[in-house]
């Protein structure tokens, strides 16, 4: 394959991947105010994150230097309301 058809294949699958990211931005409540610019600039940063079934994708206490939003699926959120108790699920 030549440069330039592998260039056409590489770009193509990346603007269909923030394009599919800029629709679900639209879609998403706590972020309907942004700008379009702000939304492009989101989209841009978006890294797609596959979980299994069960598995934790964070722990409260964890270091925060990810933001996740969850595309599909289902999650639960758990919080220690009292130090030393398990943790408590949480609407």
């Amino acid at each position: 394959m030549d440069r330039t058809t592998f260039n056409h294949i590489v770009k193509g699958a990346s603007n269909r991947m923030r394009e599919r990211y800029e629709d679900f931005v639209k879609n998403v409540t706590l972020l309907e105010s942004l700008e379009p610019y702000e939304r492009d600039r989101l989209s841009d940063a978006f890294k797609t994150a596959t979980f299994e079934a069960e598995e934790t994708i964070i722990r409260e206490g964890d270091w925060g230097d990810v933001f996740y939003i969850l595309e599909e699926g289902e999650a639960i959120a758990t919080k220690t309301l009292t130090p030393g108790q398990e943790p408590q699920e949480v609407m």
